[in-house]
């Protein structure tokens, strides 16, 4: 695919680009490429990781009933908004003997309170994401988890350490995260009549810190172990091993700046797929899902997302205004 018209500089707060290639390789291989950029207004990148990281460390040494005040206060219009599809179900900091928090956020999902107003992403949340499961854990070259997320029948649970404003391993001693770590992903999910996942996914973990960039690059060179109907996993093995072998593929998130431009979120992503008749089946099950996304639902899933983030917006320009 080449690129016809140049693309246009991002210019105002929101302006989005998504620019994409694919590009076939010997034996059938086909390399794809995905860039997605959005600009954020005036924000340096090394402030919004700063405000990322902050996010994880604004609960510590505080009790229960002053996280729920603190989650009212800052957060009404976005509490609201948000409360259409979760609740926050608990925001704990469970002080520990050494002086730091370990930290517990669990939210749970609720599509049938979207039925009235969002019907057709009710049932798309309902039949996809309330019957997936799914783990992360984030670990360093040594073994101590620094981040675990569990996610089962809608309820998430985040679990990670804080003290003095940063993020600690679950155990040990106090010490700075470092800028090489794994993260391990497991994920579940039935797709028709199909029951469908991985585990054992495997990734290289990187922070990016440049003079115009802050962000995490995953990295993917080892095969996963994949949970398919009886069969398929066999008749895939070259396959599915196609995305992790030579360079492997890599997934890239976080936020840029430009010289008299503004700081765009950016995200980019590089892979490799082994073409057959398997993998044409499997594309069908994404098709599936994308199908029933595709419409209704997506017009829907837009529509809360504007009203969250305008509400989120509302909220932060209140906290601003009374100079928290």
């Amino acid at each position: 695919m080449q690129e016809r018209t140049p693309v246009p500089p991002l210019v105002a707060l929101a302006d989005g680009r998504h620019v994409m290639s694919l590009r076939l390789l010997p034996e059938n291989d086909w390399e794809w490429n995905a860039a997605v950029d959005f600009a954020i207004g005036a924000p340096k990148a090394d402030e919004m990781a700063r405000f990322v990281t902050q996010l994880f460390t604004l609960g510590e040494g505080k009790s229960d009933r002053e996280l729920k005040a603190m989650v009212a206060r800052d957060l009404p219009n976005a509490g609201n908004a948000a409360g259409r599809l979760w609740d926050l179900d608990s925001l704990r900091a469970l002080p520990l003997a050494d002086g730091s928090s370990a930290m517990l956020l669990s939210t749970s999902l609720h599509p049938e309170r979207l039925s009235a107003i969002a019907p057709a992403y009710s049932v798309f949340v309902r039949r996809y994401l309330l019957s997936a499961s799914w783990r992360i854990a984030l670990r360093d070259k040594k073994g101590a988890t620094w981040l675990f997320i569990d996610s089962k029948n809608g309820i998430m649970q985040t679990r990670w350490r804080v003290h003095r404003g940063e993020l600690l391993p679950f155990e040990g001693a106090a010490r700075a995260m470092p800028d090489d770590l794994e993260l391990e992903i497991e994920t579940k999910a039935k797709v028709g009549m199909f029951n469908v996942g991985l585990s054992q996914l495997v990734a290289d973990f990187t922070i990016v810190r440049t003079a115009t960039e802050r962000a995490w690059n995953l990295h993917f060179t080892r095969p996963p172990r994949w949970h398919l109907p009886f069969g398929v996993a066999r008749l895939m093995n070259a396959s599915l091993k196609r995305p992790f072998e030579g360079e492997g593929s890599t997934f890239r998130i976080g936020f840029r700046d430009h010289e008299g431009g503004p700081t765009t979120i950016s995200r980019a992503t590089r892979g490799f797929v082994r073409e057959s008749a398997i993998v044409r089946w499997m594309g069908g099950l994404s098709g599936t899902v994308g199908g029933d996304f595709a419409g209704a639902s997506e017009q829907e899933e837009a529509r809360f997302l504007h009203d969250l983030f305008g509400s989120l917006t509302k909220d932060a320009a209140a906290a601003y205004a009374r100079g928290s």
